[in-house]
């Protein structure tokens, strides 16, 4: 039966945390929305655990299992989740991350409303990893809608939807995937699909009240400096080459390239600490970076230790002075 909105989570091995959001979502099939689990053939004692979870709780609910017959990563299985979603509209959530069912409700209120072609929503992330415990990511709590990309990146104070549950698409327009497989092993596939879906058909909505809530672990990829950097490499790559393909988004492009001179530099900073030549390659890589951006690796190279340490504490301690009163909304 065709529903307003499919919740997409790719899920590998992430038992402990999905069934926080499974108990808050799911529900009768009288509601308008699923929730598709495409399972990226996980140990088969976490898939076990997860199929008796949802045949014990949820056996007549609104939920949908899959799982892959080989491991597919983390683009192909986006791609997977478009694929299964029988919803007019698909939005992508974490295994980890979690939406109040009320959020959901507000949610699909909007997309009723505006009828939007891409949706972009304010989030809410909890970490333990860094210079704060809470933040919103974004200081805009309106509501928008428009159709063109400078007034979208201007709304969303040059922001565009990198982490997951923050993008929401109108599944028919998700593009073909000879249009995306450019970006398969850059963790971000589903934002190139966003950019080109604006990119065509414009019409965009801004949520400005966070509607949902991501929680970031110590152990987490982010307390590796060797996935920091393949990811946010990934990001870049998308950003270049998705302005490339569709040069009328040259307004992202650059706000993004603006945006990223300070976190090129402290992942130049912390490679380097870690004395990692292979990551200090491929931050100068020419492929992805500008001419700026390798300069800025190149003069940290050659940078003594002793200063760059100094740095990297004299950052830590103005982002815990800062973060006391950075960020005013909170989350409901």
């Amino acid at each position: 039966m065709k529903k307003l909105l499919s919740i997409a989570i790719p899920f590998y091995n992430g038992f402990e945390t999905i069934v926080s959001i499974l108990n808050e979502l799911a529900g009768s099939n009288d509601l308008n929305y699923e929730i598709i689990i495409s399972d990226d053939c996980s140990e088969a004692h976490q898939s076990d655990k997860l199929l008796n979870f949802i045949d014990v709780n949820f056996s007549s609910s609104n939920i949908s299992y899959y799982r892959n017959s080989i491991n597919l990563g983390m683009d192909m299985n986006f791609q997977k989740c478009i694929e299964l979603s029988n919803g007019d509209y698909t939005w992508f959530l974490g295994q980890d991350d979690f939406i109040h069912k009320h959020k959901l409700l507000r949610v699909m209120d909007l997309i009723h409303k505006f009828n939007p072609n891409v949706a972009y929503l304010n989030y809410e992330i909890k970490r333990t990893w860094n210079f704060s415990n809470t933040f919103i990511h974004t200081d805009n709590a309106n509501i928008v809608d428009g159709s063109e990309f400078k007034d979208f990146i201007l709304t969303s104070r040059g922001n565009v939807p990198h982490f997951l549950p923050s993008l929401l698409v109108k599944t028919e327009l998700w593009p073909k995937f000879q249009d995306l497989d450019y970006l398969v092993g850059s963790y971000f596939i589903q934002l190139g699909a966003f950019l080109q879906i604006l990119a065509t058909h414009k019409n965009w909505l801004y949520i400005g009240e966070p509607m949902s809530i991501g929680v970031i672990p110590s152990d987490g990829w982010q307390s590796s400096v060797e996935k920091k950097t393949l990811i946010y490499c990934g990001f870049m790559k998308c950003i270049l080459f998705t302005y490339k393909r569709y040069p009328q988004l040259i307004y992202i492009y650059k706000q993004q390239y603006f945006k990223n001179y300070y976190q090129h530099l402290a992942l130049s900073i912390e490679a380097k600490l870690e004395n990692n030549e292979l990551l200090l390659m491929n931050l100068k890589s020419k492929e992805i970076f500008t001419k700026s951006y390798a300069f800025i690796t190149s003069l940290v190279q050659f940078t003594p230790t002793f200063l760059l340490r100094l740095f990297y504490r004299l950052r830590k301690l103005y982002h815990q002075m800062k973060n006391s009163n950075f960020y005013k909304y909170k989350y409901e």
